[in-house]
Parts: C-alpha cells; structure tokens; sequence
C-alpha cells in the first residue's frame, strides 16, 4: 500500500528557544529556570548550557536562509518569555521584542508561515521564585505575557501554540526533578498540571481577544507506549492509564478518574490553603473553549510496566534519558 500526503499539507520543522537562542545576557534578557538548572552538578550531560546553544539569536539572518533553502513552508518557534518580560510580569524589554519582530517579519519575507509557541520550558526564574507552575497567580502572569505577544504579532501571525508538553513540564520538572526547575514533589506537580491547563486558557483567550480569528492550540507529547509485559496486557492497567494521563487530561477530554491527588494542594505558594478543591466547576469554565488544533510530537516510545500514578510516569520518564541542553 501506498501512503500519499494531501496536497494541502504543509512541511515544517520547529525549534525551542533555549536550544537553539543563545544570548542569554543580552538585552535584559532575564534568567529561565533553565539558567539555574543547568548551572546545578550533574543535571546535564557533560554540564552543558544555553549560554550560547546554536547562537540562533546573532545568526538570524543566516539560520533563515538555510530554512528556506530547505523548502521549509511552516516554522513553529518558541519564545522566551525572560526575553520579552525579564522578571516574568510588568515591563516588557523592547530589545527582547525586536528580536522576535526579525524572526517573524524574516519568516514571511522568504514565504515561510510563523508559527508561535507561547512557552516551550524556560520560565522567568522570578517567576520560579514565587512559586512557579505550583503557584495559582502564574494563570494571570501567562494570561498578560501571551497578551503581549498577540497584541505585538497581530496581522503578522495566525497560528499559535501555547504551551508546548504541558506533561513534561508538571511531572519532570516538579514531579521527578529531571528538568527545571527540579522539584520532586507530587503535591506540587499536581498543581503545576491544573494550572498550565488553566494558563493555556488563559493563553488562548488572550490571543483570539487580539486576533479574533488566530489559530490557537497546544503541543502535546503522544509518545507510542508499548506493554513491557503480557501481566501488563492481560491486566491492561498501566497501559491504559498511560495513555489517559497522557491524552485526556491535557487533550481537554477531561481529568482521568482517579487523579484523587489533584483535589487539594493545601499549603503550596499561591494554592488552596483553606483545602478548597482546586478542580471546581469555575476552574474548568474557560477551558471550554475548544482549541483550533493540537500538536502531537511523537519523539519517544513508552516501555510500561504494571505501575500506578506516579510510579508509571517515573518509568516513562526513563525513556528520554539524559538531559541535554
């Protein structure tokens, strides 16, 4: 059998910004989780940094030949938020922006349609400090950060993604520890997960508010999962929840059952100390909106095991092995 593409599809690549930017002391820019974490001993292979990465940033001009050397028709970058708001909220750097306004304005001279990613992992460091993805105030900060952007790129940009792989962020990064800002802390990765999918409403809210008719949608990591036993086959537990987790509760078909851990994150910075649910009818509200599209990057393959909640997660964490910057 031969498998044939449409006609109306569109080839493209896609980058993150602390891979591949550089500069990350130039134009007040400020620090990203990312900064610290690599900076931490033995949390990246070989040490390694973004300080300079692929010096994206001072090689502009060039990297867009190249992309459009390839043929490419679509390039779907991410911003860095410390770029644009250094302390992550109020001013935003002017610098930082015109960079973006280069990146954008480049792509559409040489016929390649940008494609924006809100957040793609490198938090404001400020931001980390009062909290981060565990604190409930980072739904506004991120509300007024994609504001800014939408307002900036209106009637150059139409097509958005807001938050890229919402599940590595809340269980690798607050969760395992693996990634920035390498917290290991269920309570935390808990309301990390709730409040990236209550930002990427915010996001989305922002954007068509600037853009009535903007494409918006999300990145979600849909990794192929395998059983690593027939036990798992026969009892099909972890293999279904690996999925669910993976699927339902970022893909907006709601919170798996059983995710009793989501409930009440008493005690955290920014959270529910009265014990209020934090999955309330009004928390869900404006995840309502449906997006326009989703992303599904399908970079790994998943070894389960017979596991539960987090013990399943830890095993699929396993599989993207060592950190590299």
């Amino acid at each position: 059998m031969t498998l044939k593409f449409p006609d109306a599809f569109s080839w493209g690549v896609s980058t993150s910004s602390y891979q591949i930017e550089g500069a990350v002391n130039v134009g007040g820019r400020g620090a990203s989780t990312w900064d610290t974490f690599c900076r931490v001993p033995g949390k990246v292979f070989h040490g390694d940094t973004g300080d300079v990465a692929c010096d994206h940033f001072h090689r502009l001009e060039e990297d867009l030949d190249v992309l459009q050397s390839l043929g490419i028709k679509v390039y779907r970058f991410s911003i860095s938020w410390p770029r644009v708001l250094p302390t992550g909220t109020g001013q935003s750097a002017e610098h930082g922006l015109i960079f973006y306004d280069l990146l954008v304005d480049g792509l559409i001279r040489r016929g390649i349609e940008p494609v924006v990613t809100l957040y793609h992992w490198d938090l404001p460091q400020a931001l980390q400090d009062r909290g981060g993805w565990a604190n409930r105030q980072i739904v506004q900060w991120f509300g007024e950060y994609a504001r800014v952007l939408a307002r900036r790129f209106a009637g150059r940009v139409s097509m958005w993604t807001t938050i890229n792989e919402p599940w590595v962020v809340a269980y690798l990064g607050y969760a395992l520890g693996m990634h920035a800002p390498g917290i290991s802390d269920t309570a935390q990765a808990a309301a990390a997960h709730h409040h990236l999918l209550l930002a990427h409403a915010a996001g989305m809210a922002a954007i068509r508010s600037a853009i009535p008719h903007a494409k918006v949608g999300i990145a979600l990591n849909m990794s192929h999962s395998l059983p690593g036993t027939l036990y798992v086959i026969h009892r099909n537990s972890g293999f279904q929840r690996g999925d669910l987790a993976a699927y339902r509760w970022h893909g907006g078909a709601g919170y798996p059952r059983g995710t009793i851990f989501i409930k009440r994150v008493a005690g955290l910075p920014g959270g529910r100390g009265d014990g209020v649910p934090v999955t309330s009818l009004i928390d869900l509200e404006p995840g309502t909106q449906p997006a326009h599209y989703f992303a599904g990057p399908a970079d790994t393959t998943l070894l389960l095991a017979n596991s539960g909640g987090f013990g399943l997660m830890a095993r699929a964490a396993d599989m993207h092995g060592r950190n590299k910057a």
